[in-house]
């Protein structure tokens, strides 16, 4: 029971008592049988000297205090039971908010399983105006393709990208890039290259031998999961990207490598350790 429920229920409380002794006095008010007729005339002298010496009549305050403060016990519960149903109503409004937003993922390895993270295989490359990005048409595994649109022209070729097998992110909300529909993300690692600050090595996570198109990638020692959400918001994939690095020539989270069922996801020798994965 809340602190106003008991208010509440305090003031039922003191309103009852303070109608049950209203009652209980008018109740013990005693009833006078009538004079005798010489008392009665005593009765009567008396009054009449007692109006003749100015004393005034008096009345019985205890029914109206008791009325007043009825109505003031009233008139608090009823305010605090005003103010309890506008707490419920906010408590309500909070609790739908909350409810629609989805749980608060936990740390570290389930806030990486949240993220549909697959093999796929560049089955088709599209034309775009662009001088860095890649049109893909990648296969992801159980008849699915998605239409990726990857900043990869710089480093890869058009012969070295199609037929390519790589990682994929594919719960990503869709965004246009160069006014082409992007449903997801090649992962790639980058950093500078040894001997020429200026310029960056980017390459592309290699999944491991033997690999087909729709394998998922977890974190070593787990298992794969059987559910995502439909979307991984925008702000989630930024908080989990921080953690993807490379270690030792593999692709890490949190320092876990990534594999799928066939090994380890890797990259080619020259990426060099802490090299972040995107």
């Amino acid at each position: 029971m809340t602190a106003i429920d008991e208010a509440i229920t305090q003031l039922d409380a003191l309103i009852s008592r303070l109608k049950a002794g209203s009652t209980a006095s008018a109740a013990a008010k005693p009833e006078t049988d009538a004079p005798a007729p010489a008392a009665a005339a005593q009765s009567n002298g008396a009054s009449k000297a007692a109006e003749s010496t100015g004393a005034s009549k008096t009345t019985e305050p205890a029914p109206a205090a008791a009325a007043a403060a009825e109505d003031a016990a009233t008139q608090e519960a009823q305010r605090l039971a005003q103010k309890k149903k506008k707490d419920d109503k906010a408590a309500a409004k909070a609790a739908k908010a909350a409810a629609s937003s989805g749980p608060v993922p936990a740390e570290g390895g389930a806030l990486f399983n949240m993220a549909n993270i697959r093999v796929g295989k560049i089955v088709k490359l599209d034309d775009i105006e662009s001088e860095k990005l890649h049109k893909c048409q990648i296969d992801v595994g159980n008849g699915e393709t998605k239409q990726i649109v990857a900043g990869l022209r710089k480093y890869y070729t058009s012969e070295q990208m199609l037929y390519r097998l790589v990682v994929v992110i594919i719960n990503l909300k869709a965004a246009k890039l160069a006014g082409q529909l992007s449903e997801g993300m090649i992962l790639a690692a980058d950093a500078p290259k040894a001997g020429e600050p200026d310029d960056t090595l980017v390459q592309t996570l290699q999944p491991p031998e033997g690999s087909n198109p729709g394998d998922q990638v977890y974190l070593e020692g787990g298992a794969p999961s059987s559910e995502f959400p439909k979307t991984l918001k925008r702000d989630l994939w930024k908080k989990l990207a921080p953690s993807l690095t490379v270690q030792g020539g593999a692709a890490t989270f949190d320092g876990k490598a990534l594999v799928t069922s066939k090994g380890l996801v890797t990259l080619p020798d020259e990426m060099p350790d802490g090299a972040s994965i995107h």
